[in-house]
């Protein structure tokens, strides 16, 4: 019964996957409607709410320029590359004054 379960499970997802089906593409597809229903949904409910208070005021204004902004992919890397290679991590700078320790065995924990 267990073959069986399984067989039929496997068969299942690949008909809806199908073998021609780039998962990547059809993810940020539906990533971004998702992302854009969830925009529609929060700046239709923050239209409703009516602030008496400064701090309410403020909020509703971060939140509306939240939903304004364009998204970053890579978000918290806002300096401007300019053409310029990314630099070396520490780990592979031959020439670091800073000590490196070395790796930990695998029998320690």
């Amino acid at each position: 019964m267990l073959l069986l379960r399984s067989i039929f499970w496997l068969t299942a997802a690949y008909l809806i996957i199908g073998p021609n089906v780039t998962i990547p593409e059809s993810m940020n597809q539906l990533s971004n409607q998702t992302l854009q229903g969830a925009k529609q949904v929060v700046a239709g409910q923050l239209d409703n709410i009516n602030c008496t208070s400064l701090q309410c005021s403020g909020a509703k204004a971060v939140i509306a320029a939240s939903l304004s902004a364009k998204s970053n992919p890579r978000a918290g890397n806002n300096a401007p590359n300019n053409g310029n290679p990314a630099p070396k991590p520490i780990y592979e700078q031959t020439d670091s004054t800073i000590p490196i320790p070395r790796p930990r065995l695998v029998r320690t924990g």
